[in-house]
C-alpha cells in the first residue's frame, strides 16, 4: 500500500499528508525480488511502465548484473531513489518469523547482490529495511542478515 500510495495510485490525502506534493512517476520505480503478488499487483505492473524483477529471477546467477543493466536504463529518471527491503524476501531461513512468509526466496548471497548493484547503479538517497520479528529470531539469523543487507548498502 505505502507504495501504490507514493505513485500516486491511491490514498492522496495520505501521500499529500506525507509532503510528498508530487506522486512518483512509474518509470522512478521498480519492484525487485517479489514472490506473491495478488491479482490487483499484477494488474497495476501490467498496466505502469514500473521495473520488476521477481525473485525467481533473482534465483539464477548474475542477478547482481541483471539488476545493474535494468536499472541503468532508469538512474536518470529521478535525481534521488528511495530503496526499501522487505527482510522476508531471504524467507524463513534468513528471515525467521517473517510476517508474509512467500512462496519462493532467492538465496541470500543473491539478495545481497541485488542491494549492491542497485546502489552502485542509483543514487539512493535513503534505505529502509522492514518486515523483522526478534520474538521469531531466537538464534539471531535474522538480525544478521538485516546488518549484511544494511552493509551491503553503505558497504
Amino acid at each position: 500500500m505505502p507504495y501504490a500510495v507514493a505513485l500516486g495510485l491511491d490514498l492522496d490525502d495520505w501521500r499529500l499528508a506525507a509532503g510528498l506534493e508530487q506522486p512518483v512517476r512509474s518509470e522512478a520505480a521498480a519492484l525487485i525480488g517479489t514472490s506473491d503478488l495478488d491479482a490487483a499487483e499484477v494488474e497495476m505492473l501490467q498496466r505502469h511502465p514500473i521495473l520488476h524483477i521477481d525473485a525467481q529471477e533473482m534465483m539464477q546467477t548474475g542477478v547482481g548484473e541483471r539488476v545493474q543493466a535494468a536499472l541503468q536504463i532508469r538512474a536518470g529518471e529521478a535525481n534521488a531513489w528511495y530503496l526499501h527491503i522487505d527482510l522476508d524476501v531471504g524467507g524463513p531461513e534468513q528471515s525467521p518469523g517473517g510476517f508474509t512468509p512467500a512462496p519462493y526466496w532467492p538465496p541470500r548471497q543473491h539478495i545481497l547482490e541485488a542491494a549492491r548493484a542497485t546502489v552502485q547503479t542509483l543514487p539512493v538517497k535513503v534505505a529502509s529495511l522492514a518486515v523483522y520479528n526478534p520474538a521469531a529470531d531466537t538464534s539471531g539469523r535474522g538480525v544478521r542478515f538485516g546488518l549484511d543487507m544494511a552493509m551491503a548498502l553503505v558497504g
